[in-house]
């Protein structure tokens, strides 16, 4: 089942904000890489040189997750999880030339040959208005999770630090989801009062 990128986040994709793009290794291993990245509307996109281990892995374990933190403020993220649905040649480098010059301001360097993957988003996850307060002071700021701490599955059966500033990502029933680490930290201070009270 696909799931759409809300309006109000689009913006994100106008920032030179890096993507921290997740897949697994064919020993189970969560593995992390900056990536840059882009929406056409529906999908995700990202790139990698021909026969680099991202594009191996992936055609073989097609299921990623995508998390992007502002670059204005880290209260504002999103966090996709889906699957590589085609991996195409980046045809004369367009894709990255356009990456390049989002992302650094001039054509991309490396002119050697390179495929774009198109990410199916089939769920989302994001800061929305909570991300835009400037201060954790504010109501909105100490809702720390929109969703009930029960539907993040089985989150303590695998937790993996990406080695990324602002990523954590972690194995559930239904995939890898990505975390900002802030929001794990408040996560975490939610459980123990849950674990307290009980």
């Amino acid at each position: 089942m696909t799931a759409s990128i809300p309006a109000d986040m689009l913006d994100l994709f106008s920032e030179p904000a890096l993507g921290h793009v997740s897949y697994t290794t064919a020993a189970g291993q969560i593995v992390t890489f900056p990536m840059w990245v882009d929406f056409d509307g529906s999908h995700l996109l990202a790139s990698s040189p021909v026969g680099s281990r991202k594009g191996q892995a992936i055609r073989h374990r097609p299921r990623v997750a995508v998390s992007i933190v502002s670059t204005k403020t880290p209260w504002r993220w999103l966090s996709v999880s889906g699957r590589v649905v085609d991996i195409a040649p980046d045809e004369d480098l367009a894709f990255i030339d356009r990456m390049s010059q989002k992302y650094v301001g001039r054509p991309y360097e490396r002119r050697s040959p390179r495929e774009v993957f198109t990410i199916e988003v089939e769920r989302v996850s994001h800061s929305g208005t909570w991300g835009r307060q400037p201060s954790r002071s504010s109501p909105e700021q100490r809702q720390i999770f929109p969703r009930p701490v029960t539907q993040l599955d089985s989150a303590r059966d695998a937790v993996c630090d990406g080695g990324l500033p602002g990523a954590v990502n972690f194995v559930t029933a239904h995939g890898i989801r990505a975390l900002p680490t802030e929001r794990l930290h408040e996560l975490e201070h939610r459980v123990r009062e849950v674990a307290y009270k009980h």
